[in-house]
């Protein structure tokens, strides 16, 4: 809610440092739609005033990191393992490039063998 359209006795509170409340849901979050479901409980709806509050805080950081933390520290354990792996693999060909110098010798063919045995594993 822009400045404009919030009322003058609510931008008064605010200046002065008092809470303001939603005319509409008490602050709440949630406004009642006038209507009832068929066992007599009134139907609320979301109100707008959550609704701004949360696009604020969207439009000041919208990173995965604040509004899903847990998903964005799974993110970076599954980046850091990733790096390992390629960097494992890194250390793997060229083991085996070193392995072919010593192509003639049996147990370079047998490692050689299990080197392309990983290799192929994680491609």
């Amino acid at each position: 809610m822009s400045d404009d359209a919030t009322p003058a006795k609510v931008r008064l509170t605010d200046e002065l440092g008092h809470t303001p409340r939603c005319p509409e849901c008490n602050d709440t979050g949630e406004r009642d739609s006038g209507g009832a479901h068929p066992w007599g409980e009134p139907i609320y709806l979301a109100c707008e005033c959550k609704d701004v509050e949360i696009g604020r805080r969207w439009r000041e950081d919208s990173s995965l990191a604040a509004w899903f933390p847990i998903t964005a520290r799974r993110m970076r354990e599954l980046q850091e393992e990733n790096d390992r792996l390629c960097a494992a693999v890194t250390l793997l060909r060229e083991c085996e490039r070193t392995l072919e110098m010593w192509a003639d010798v049996a147990p370079a063919v047998s490692l050689r063998a299990d080197i392309r045995k990983l290799l192929t594993q994680v491609a």
